[in-house]
């Protein structure tokens, strides 16, 4: 899963992926139909009970600090982390 932000600029491991004849495929959140967005979150969904996605760490953060994780994700300040925000 590749996610990235307006303004940032990932590297993909292109030699890697050209070897083992590997492909990116996806789309843009924010131009994705209804129908779209939930086939994703199924594919995710999947992926996440098989094992087959997992961050390196964790944030946790309560409900009431969303703000501070949107601002987290776009300063960068997550890198390898993912926020998961609780009840």
């Amino acid at each position: 899963m590749l996610l990235a932000g307006a303004r940032s600029r990932p590297v993909l491991p292109a030699g890697a992926l050209y070897m083992n004849d590997r492909s990116v495929i996806g789309f843009v959140i924010s131009h994705a139909s209804t129908a779209e967005l939930a086939e994703a979150a199924d594919a995710v969904n999947r992926m996440l009970a098989a094992g087959r996605l997992a961050p390196r760490a964790v944030v946790p953060l309560p409900l009431s600090q969303v703000a501070e994780a949107h601002r987290m994700i776009e300063q960068g300040e997550l890198r390898g982390r993912r926020a998961v925000i609780t009840a």
